[in-house]
């Protein structure tokens, strides 16, 4: 990253706590007013399908003073740079489609920020949870069924790219992605929709990201912390809800429909 060329950049906008990286050069183009192609090539990085990972390589603490827009990424890009070091396979942590990034998202979060963004946990397979909201994650939009997929340039997003205001919005469509009703767990005539297993495998996945972060995995039984190296063999039992395992939203939807009404 050449840093007078990113200092050379006016009203650069600040990174929020926890956003990916995907999120904030998605935020920081529309606000420059160019694409992000241009604004990675001006910032004297390489294009590459993986932001997230490349940025998380680059940072330090050194890297954020030096460049204080980016410092709300510490937590997002410590918690990606864990995978490595966790020897964890990174696309069975991190969603991805098409060789792309891809996030799951809360609508409520998205309708609340003061400023749109994509936290970075919403970039993990085993992050399917919501507990501000206590919702499963929405895994498309609702409205064209398509995959969130960052860094986009928002100016040509949306229906015939014509567009979108901020990242609230689907970058396919257009439409708003907080136009759906959550799959929310708790609630009236939502008792005992998920099993005891998945509720277990929604804790295990923010467990999950804690010990990315923290470099140490706490086993129920086990009075002394793991290496992080352990998140591989947890995985490879099916204890982290990756991949295809875990509870989605429609499941939730799906069961709230099947209920009879009291």
């Amino acid at each position: 990253m050449n840093l007078e060329r990113v200092n050379e950049l006016v009203l650069l906008c600040q990174a929020v706590p926890f956003e990916s990286p995907s999120s904030w050069i998605t935020r920081a183009a529309q606000v420059q007013g160019t694409t992000v192609t241009a604004l990675v090539h001006h910032m004297g990085m390489r294009a590459t399908r993986d932001f997230d990972r490349t940025i998380a390589a680059l940072f330090t603490r050194k890297l954020s003073r030096s460049l204080p827009p980016i410092r709300g990424l510490a937590i997002g890009c410590r918690v990606v740079a864990g995978i490595r070091s966790s020897l964890c396979e990174p696309r069975r942590f991190l969603l991805t489609v098409k060789g792309g990034n891809r996030f799951r998202f809360c609508p409520l979060c998205l309708a609340e920020q003061p400023t749109p963004h994509f936290p970075q946990h919403w970039r993990f397979a085993a992050w399917r949870y919501c507990p501000t909201h206590q919702c499963v994650l929405e895994d498309v939009c609702f409205n064209c069924k398509s995959p969130v997929t960052l860094p986009s340039t928002l100016a040509t997003a949306g229906a015939k790219g014509k567009g979108v205001a901020d990242l609230s919005y689907c970058t396919t469509c257009g439409k708003s992605l907080s136009a759906v009703e959550t799959a929310a767990l708790l609630g009236p005539n939502h008792e005992n929709l998920a099993s005891h297993w998945e509720r277990k495998l929604l804790e295990n996945g923010r467990a999950a990201l804690a010990s990315l972060y923290f470099g140490k995995v706490f086993v129920d039984g086990q009075f002394e912390a793991l290496p992080r190296r352990h998140l591989r063999t947890l995985d490879m039992l099916g204890l982290i809800p990756n991949g295809a395992v875990g509870l989605s939203a429609d499941d939730v939807r799906a069961r709230i429909e099947r209920r009879p009404v009291l």
